[in-house]
């Protein structure tokens, strides 16, 4: 069976419930799973062996119009450092594939180029597993 290419458009993140709006782009979560080397003196081979180990769900970063709803969004959650609360995350893809899975705020940097509009990119550390309902 063929693969059919789908337009990213209509992409949608919920930031605890909350649709977060003007998003632009979307980039990750980058899964990645460590590689523990298990090898050994009498393995006979010459060759490194590996087991996976501990998962690791990545970050995210969003970059979205910067204005008053989402920067109230963002700042609930960084107005009191290491003390931030996580945050439960949706991404709604075409198609509706959803990914779900908890962040904490590990970044946040507003942008005003003089020849475009005001963005932020917000990044956030996912904790804990992913859940992928295709």
């Amino acid at each position: 069976m063929a693969l059919v290419p789908v337009s990213a458009y209509g992409t949608v993140i919920d930031f605890a419930t909350v649709a977060y709006a003007g998003v632009k782009s979307i980039s990750g979560p980058g899964v990645s799973v460590d590689m523990l080397d298990v090898s050994t003196h009498d393995a006979g081979t010459g060759y490194r062996t590996f087991v996976p180990g501990l998962a690791d769900g990545g970050e995210l970063t969003v970059e979205a119009v910067f204005d008053d709803a989402n920067e109230a969004i963002v700042a609930a959650h960084l107005a009191t450092p290491y003390n931030n609360s996580v945050l439960a995350i949706e991404i709604t893809f075409p198609g509706d594939i959803v990914w779900a899975f908890n962040a904490f705020i590990s970044g946040y940097e507003p942008s005003a180029a003089v020849d475009g509009d005001c963005t932020a990119t917000i990044t956030l550390k996912v904790t804990g597993a992913i859940t992928y309902d295709p």
